[in-house]
């Protein structure tokens, strides 16, 4: 009689973390657990951007592998650790990104619906690596909506619709137009010369502005979309050689009224150079020339203009350079930001960051305020260290070898499973040749049949 070999093949993985919360997929090998809180502030559908190196993540708990790009998903978890439904989500790659070596980005998405204050929410950001199979890039439906034609740009939320030119005149490059589609009305739209909103540096002798042709469409998901600038600082109509370099950023959030505009000043030249920017020019809106029948003022940190029923409001975050500061100019009639004088090293660069909020069915200040503190004081967010799913399984038998036409009793007893992953055991039997086409599968049963005790336990029986 032909001897038997019985080979246990059975997915024996171990767990980094035995968590009582459920996993989403067994397809998915790999997860990361998010704590968000509100702190002391209500907050409305707000957008969360969490910088995640996946390289790091597998490396920290004795993994590797080429990140699957298409494998990221966020679920949103009660606090009995059980699913309540899968996040829209996105992740961006960041300049340096690799996948094997590097796999570093943002992922982003929306703390939806109303998070009172000092409430936690717990979502779990799913990966896996190529070599785990590759999977299928997520279709997600978003309220953002775009059209980009290489020199200007339109962007939709469900709130608001944003125009950006980037060739306007005396070589300017902004926003010139903001439509409330609640209220159904333009809260600016400025057709000719420069666009509302703009950037203008100085260097107490010329006045610079910026080649913003380099313009892209960095990242397009259904949290956010972010319209990046790049482009030599130039001085009007003239061949002057200018040092400085500008790196612009918008970023359009879904379900909001409000849009972050990033800005990073490199100095390109050979020596250190002086700048700073012209009354509100780093970034600015004329509300004389943008408004009729104007209106403007100052709230703690916050500038704003408009009309009545409608306003744009500037709020400088934190994380700016100390040099920037928001202003009302009564004398140009301009709010925004401004820089003082600033001394740039050989390769040095300075960053500021606002948000512009609109609305046009306000007939005060508040939202703005409102969102100021919300802003300046974000929720506290908390990541694991990370999660990987497993399950280790006893393999038994009576013997190693049959061939005396012997009854064969396969016991597989689950002794790990934290996350209720096994629905069902298998084992091959190999018959000892080479290719292994005569093997025979058999599947062990945990229903109380075939020689299996108890049902519904962890030991797993066929004879």
């Amino acid at each position: 009689m032909r001897k038997v070999v019985l080979i246990f093949l059975l997915l024996i993985s171990i767990s980094l973390v035995y968590a009582s919360d459920e996993w989403w997929s067994s397809t998915w090998h790999y997860r990361v657990k998010i704590e968000v809180d509100s702190t002391e502030y209500d907050r409305l559908d707000w957008p969360l951007e969490i910088e995640m190196n996946f390289t790091r993540i597998l490396e920290k708990n004795g993994f590797s592998g080429q990140l699957d790009l298409n494998s990221t998903r966020v679920f949103e978890y009660n606090n009995e650790g059980k699913i309540l439904y899968e996040v829209p989500s996105q992740f961006d790659q960041r300049e340096d990104f690799d996948p094997y070596t590097n796999a570093i980005g943002t992922v982003a998405f929306l703390m939806n619906g109303s998070t009172p204050a000092y409430e936690k929410r717990i979502y779990y950001v799913y990966f896996d690596t190529i070599e785990n199979g590759q999977k299928l890039k997520p279709n997600y439906t978003s309220d953002l909506v775009y059209y980009w034609d290489r020199e200007k740009l339109n962007v939709n939320s469900s709130y608001m619709a944003y125009y950006i030119d980037t060739n306007r005149s005396e070589n300017t490059s902004g926003i010139y137009r903001v439509f409330g589609l609640t209220g159904e009305q333009n809260i600016f739209y400025v057709q000719d010369g420069k666009p509302a909103e703009y950037i203008q540096y100085s260097n107490a002798t010329h006045i610079f502005n910026f080649n913003f042709t380099n313009s892209t469409l960095k990242y397009i998901g259904p949290t956010r979309i972010v319209f990046e600038q790049k482009g030599n600082e130039t001085v009007w109509n003239s061949s002057i050689i200018t040092e400085g370099y500008l790196i612009k950023r918008y970023t359009f959030y879904s379900h909001n009224k409000w849009i972050k505009v990033e800005q990073e000043y490199i100095n390109l030249g050979n020596n250190s150079i002086t700048r700073n920017s012209t009354p509100a020019g780093a970034l600015g809106l004329e509300y004389e020339r943008v408004f009729p029948n104007y209106a403007h003022g100052t709230v703690n940190n916050v500038v704003w203009a408009g009309f009545p029923g409608a306003i744009t409001a500037f709020i400088q975050l934190n994380n700016s350079y100390q040099n920037y500061f928001t202003v009302d100019d009564t004398e140009t009639k301009k709010v925004g930001i401004q820089l003082n004088n600033t001394n740039l090293e050989v390769n040095q660069k300075i960053k500021q960051s606002t948000v512009l909020y609109f609305n046009e069915t306000d007939t005060d200040i508040t939202g703005a305020s409102e969102l100021e503190y919300k802003l300046n004081t974000p929720g506290n967010i908390s990541l694991s260290n990370g999660e990987s799913f497993g399950v280790i399984i006893d393999a038994l038998t009576d013997f190693d070898f049959y061939n005396l036409g012997e009854h064969i009793l396969i016991n597989g007893n689950n002794t790990q499973d934290p996350y209720n992953l096994t629905s069902m055991m298998n084992v091959t039997l190999s018959l000892g040749t080479p290719d292994g086409e005569d093997d025979q599968t058999i599947m062990l049963y945990n229903d109380g049949t075939h020689n299996d005790t108890t049902s519904n336990d962890s030991y797993y029986t066929n004879t």
